[in-house]
């Protein structure tokens, strides 16, 4: 160019609490040792679909204000941008990102025009959005949730273009000759402490065509055309890759953040901003309330 509950004893160790959250989810606790639960809001991105012509679609982005995070560890987990596509098969759905059980699909994958996937991939649930088209298919659809679908193809001979990916803001564009479809803007956050677009769409790949397709806002890859070269999603934005013809790039990582104002925890890549203590992640990594 990135959500308590009832307690009991573990049997067989003394001094340890299981607490289980509304969500289902268990976290442990040595007796003696807790400061307290503290109040998070965090962020998930999934990952970006990976392209072949059509674009990926961007990850999954959800959004959670207000959680109360008991003491004790969380398991995270991120994301991979989908590889690309090729001999005949579109890219790849992203993977999906996750914390405190709370889900971020990843986008799906872009369709090969050549091949016998020409539609774009569906995105994951929860919030992944679609794969731009090959040339010769149709968009794909979003993941259950505020995703959105991808772009249409279009073809007039010798030209071609894929269509965009959906972004976490918006549907990708169809392509019209001589444009590729343009990539679905991402979703704006600033729990990072700047504001950033995740989940963009990229643009679809153009044949023959120079019109270059640009990629959703902030880290959806542009598409490839006759005249320039095309990118893959950005690392940790959930961008979807940018199409190119026949091969396609990956999709873009997911990443989580989670930020508070009072208490103490560790993990991830640990800064301040604006009265928030912040914890990055933009690999699996443990989540600790201290």
């Amino acid at each position: 160019m990135t959500r308590h509950g009832a307690t009991k004893g573990i049997k067989g160790v003394t001094g340890v609490t299981a607490l289980r959250n509304k969500y289902g989810s268990f976290s442990t606790v040595s007796a003696g040792s807790s400061s307290g639960p503290i109040t998070v809001d965090f962020l998930v991105v999934g990952g970006g679909g990976g392209s072949v012509d059509g674009a990926g679609g961007g990850g999954g982005v959800v959004v959670t204000t207000g959680h109360l995070a008991l003491v004790g560890s969380y398991v995270v987990t991120i994301g991979q941008g989908g590889p690309h596509g090729g001999s005949g098969l579109r890219g790849s759905t992203g993977g999906s990102s996750s914390v405190f059980s709370i889900t971020a699909g990843g986008g799906g994958g872009g369709g090969q025009g050549e091949g016998s996937q020409p539609s774009g991939g569906a995105g994951a649930a929860t919030n992944g959005s679609g794969g731009g088209a090959g040339y010769h298919g149709g968009g794909g659809g979003s993941g259950s949730g505020a995703g959105t679908a991808g772009g249409n193809g279009y073809y007039s001979s010798p030209s071609a273009g894929g269509g965009g990916g959906g972004g976490a803001g918006g549907a990708g564009g169809s392509g019209s000759l001589p444009n590729a479809g343009s990539g679905g803007i991402g979703l704006s956050n600033s729990f990072s402490g700047s504001a950033y677009k995740y989940g963009g769409g990229g643009g679809g790949g153009n044949i023959v065509q120079t019109p270059s397709a640009p990629g959703g806002a902030d880290g959806g890859g542009d598409g490839a055309s006759a005249s320039s070269s095309g990118s893959g999603g950005d690392a940790n934005s959930g961008g979807g890759a940018g199409g190119l013809w026949l091969y396609g790039y990956n999709g873009g990582s997911g990443i989580v953040i989670i930020r508070y104002t009072s208490g103490s925890a560790t993990g991830g890549t640990i800064t301040t901003s604006g009265g928030y203590t912040i914890h990055t992640f933009t690999g699996l990594g443990t989540f600790t309330v201290t």
